[in-house]
């Protein structure tokens, strides 16, 4: 028996409701990142985004890239990669600091410990 695939789709694959369940691109990441590093807002950052698209793409295709999650992510999506973003890079600075100020907090206790004892 010979199987024969014909890559044909049974339903439309082009259409702004199939493009809006993409996933977001690296390269959109990385503009977001870059963006909130110039100290953009999520909203600021989805209105760069858009404005760069509308000029950057001819009319006929702007509607369709519009609708590409993968190009142009909705509002919710950059919140939580914003906050992913922050908490990521502020626990990697958090567990520096840590680690830098824990012998002194160490020597703190002590100190205060002992005065503790002999003040009664």
């Amino acid at each position: 028996m010979i199987v024969e695939f014909h890559h044909q789709h049974n339903h439309p694959i082009n259409t702004p409701d199939v493009l809006r369940k993409r996933d977001v691109s690296d390269a959109t990441r990385t503009n977001l990142i870059q963006l909130f590093d110039s100290g953009y807002s999520p909203s600021e950052a989805l209105s760069v985004l858009k404005y760069g698209l509308l000029n950057d793409c001819p009319e006929e295709e702007v509607e369709t890239k519009l609708a590409d999650r993968s190009i142009l992510p909705d509002i919710y999506y950059i919140h939580r990669y914003r906050s992913y973003t922050v908490t990521t890079t502020a626990t990697s600075t958090v567990s520096t600091t840590v680690t830098a100020t824990s012998t002194v907090s160490t020597t703190t206790t002590a100190t205060s410990t002992a005065s503790a004892k002999t003040n009664y």
